[in-house]
């Protein structure tokens, strides 16, 4: 996009969705229209496939609740082929729970090389978690800290 005085600037979309929201539609409705107001002139060249960054925040992978209805997003999200996934997770064990969840709804084990940036343990804390600690209401014996841990996979991989 540029802005009035010709310059090209980064614009960026935020919506938020659900596990079984339709990506594509959201995705192409992010660039079809120049009625948002952000001071920068739609040229016409936006390409919806060519996504930098799809954000799943505490997703929820491997909760059995809500695994039926990632299959369909995920799907979407492959689809889109975004140059990076960043999944963000409350605590450790919310981070393994999300790559058992991908690794299930995917159908298929992760490789080293399908991440741009792996999970890590105990010592591999998101320098930009919350300062916040909350008791999971399910179980009282686990803390969980908003965005404590992410990882990042490569979107073009396979």
């Amino acid at each position: 996009r540029r802005d009035t005085d010709g310059r090209v600037v980064i614009a960026c979309r935020r919506g938020t969705l659900a596990a079984d929201d339709d990506l594509d539609r959201a995705v192409r409705s992010a660039f079809d229209d120049d009625d948002d107001d952000d001071g920068v002139e739609d040229d016409g060249d936006e390409d919806p496939s060519a996504l930098d960054l799809v954000a799943l925040f505490h997703p929820g992978l491997g909760h059995p609740a809500h695994a039926a209805s990632w299959r369909g997003g995920l799907s979407a999200v492959r689809r889109a082929r975004p140059r990076a996934v960043l999944v963000t997770s409350f605590s450790d064990r919310d981070q393994r729970s999300d790559l058992e969840g991908l690794r299930r709804i995917a159908d298929a084990p992760l490789h080293s090389g399908d991440f741009l940036v792996a999970p890590g343990g105990d010592d591999h804390k998101n320098a930009f978690r919350s300062g916040r600690a909350f008791l999971d209401p399910l179980d009282a014996t686990h803390l969980t800290v908003p965005n404590e841990r992410t990882f990042v996979l490569d979107g073009r991989a396979r």
